[in-house]
């Protein structure tokens, strides 16, 4: 027969919120890891478009000197400026690397230069 006056045994408050504590640490490193995968996979991604960008204006620039029209609009297309929150979207945006300097200026303006 049970004593009616037995003492269970507190939980100990310690260890449950250690345990949860390491549980959530445990969870976190999952999704960090989960989320350093992600930008290795973008940023190889964005290196390859940037790559076929950088083909693409070499390719419209040698169309256009051979047409003897290297001032055309198509010529002129940069991509578009990042978008970063906070501070850093108002920073101003160098100019493109993708497209080559003598594609700019008054010929992609619309004079002519004959």
């Amino acid at each position: 027969m049970s004593n009616p006056k037995e003492v269970v045994p507190a939980v100990d408050q310690n260890s449950i919120q250690r345990a949860l504590l390491e549980k959530r640490i445990a969870e976190l490193q999952v999704e960090f890891e989960n989320g350093q995968k992600a930008l290795k996979h973008l940023a190889a991604e964005t290196k390859n478009v940037e790559e076929t960008v950088l083909r693409i204006a070499g390719a419209i620039q040698i169309l256009a000197e051979m047409l003897g029209t290297a001032g055309t609009n198509v010529a002129k297309a940069e991509p578009a400026p990042e978008k970063k929150a906070g501070r850093d979207r108002h920073k101003k945006v160098p100019p493109s690397p993708i497209l080559p300097p003598n594609l700019g200026g008054d010929l992609v303006e619309g004079s002519s230069a004959a």
